[in-house]
């Protein structure tokens, strides 16, 4: 099965373009910096002189250092679609497993600064939207469910955006509990979540 592929450069007018390449810059730099310090030590003016970039540049990409994390999850949605494209999988569930997958294996080989930049976000999105930091990621699921619910895999009445922002939720909330438990296995806890999400976590008995 194939899905519809995520917006890519050759595809938007340049300003549009000049902005992804200096959110791509920044965010590069930032990440070279994490290499050797911690990340509530680095600070927006030394971001800005690594990447060669102004101020200016930095705001009218990113509202805060916290959001350097879309551009994380950005990279993340583009290597899930990558993965999904080149695997033959059969079943929402089959695609899920690679969506969850991805996950675990980007977080577990992150950069300890990447964990503290995600807490940051989660803390100071505010009422930006629940999927404000991955919008790649919920388009990704949300066509994963529509496809789901089309062929009958799925049932549900709810809407597929509902749907697919509930399964996202789903699979990556073992992330943030994972920051505070990292000797749990990430990809055993993602998976557990899938299932979960599949086929129900409790069931509820009147009495």
């Amino acid at each position: 099965m194939q899905l519809k592929t995520l917006e890519t450069s050759d595809r938007i007018d340049g300003r549009t373009r000049r902005r992804i390449e200096n959110g791509a810059r920044i965010f590069d730099a930032a990440m070279e910096l994490l290499v050797e310090r911690s990340y509530d030590e680095i600070s927006i003016e030394e971001i800005c002189t690594a990447a060669n970039v102004g101020r200016a540049t930095f705001f009218r990409v990113y509202q805060t250092k916290a959001d350097l994390l879309v551009e994380f999850n950005r990279r993340l949605a583009t290597r899930v679609q990558q993965r999904l494209d080149d695997n033959n999988w059969h079943s929402v569930e089959d695609a899920l497993r690679i969506v969850g997958d991805e996950i675990a294996e980007t977080w577990t080989h992150a950069i300890p600064g990447a964990a503290a930049l995600a807490i940051d976000f989660s803390q100071t999105a505010g009422g930006r939207g629940l999927h404000a930091g991955h919008p790649e990621l919920l388009q990704l699921v949300v066509q994963l469910v529509e496809q789901g619910l089309n062929n009958r895999e799925l049932e549900s009445t709810l809407p597929s955006s509902l749907v697919g922002s509930l399964a996202l939720v789903q699979i990556t909330a073992p992330v943030s509990y994972w920051f505070r438990h990292p000797k749990r296995n990430l990809r055993t806890l993602i998976n557990e979540a899938i299932d979960h999400w599949l086929h129900g976590t409790v069931k509820y008995s009147e009495r």
